[in-house]
């Protein structure tokens, strides 16, 4: 999954209590940390990018 554009916002995601990931202006996935890390999707590529943690398949 390539990113071509991130924001990044100083914030600790896991004190968020709703996160909306938003792809080419549209709405892919919304809940929190542990919902969204749990769902395996875009969040959880794009937090495993960002901290070299992805899943062993």
């Amino acid at each position: 999954m390539g990113f071509e554009e991130v924001t990044d916002v100083g914030i600790k995601t896991r004190d968020v209590s709703c996160i909306n990931m938003i792809l080419v202006g549209k709405v892919v996935e919304i809940g929190n940390h542990e919902s969204l890390i749990e769902k395996e999707g875009f969040y959880y590529q794009l937090v495993a990018s960002q901290t070299g943690k992805l899943k062993e398949d």
